[in-house]
């Protein structure tokens, strides 16, 4: 079980990226990619597990308007 301790708010940094494509007036479809960095340290994990803190998402989507 992985714990955390302490009281001070850290910062982190991310940055992303997307496209929409319009298929039809009405139907699009889309794509994105965002990277996190938590900007967890080592002194904030009480078991000393390793603290790669860059999350990386890629999401795609369906959009239709009524």
């Amino acid at each position: 079980m992985l714990g955390f301790s302490g009281n001070k708010d850290d910062e982190g940094v991310f940055a992303g990226a997307g496209v929409a494509f319009k298929v039809t007036d009405r139907f699009l479809i889309n794509a994105e990619y965002t990277w996190y960095d938590a900007g967890i340290t080592v002194e904030n994990v009480s078991n000393g597990a390793d603290t790669d803190t860059d999350f990386k998402q890629a999401s795609l989507g369906v959009e239709y308007r009524f």
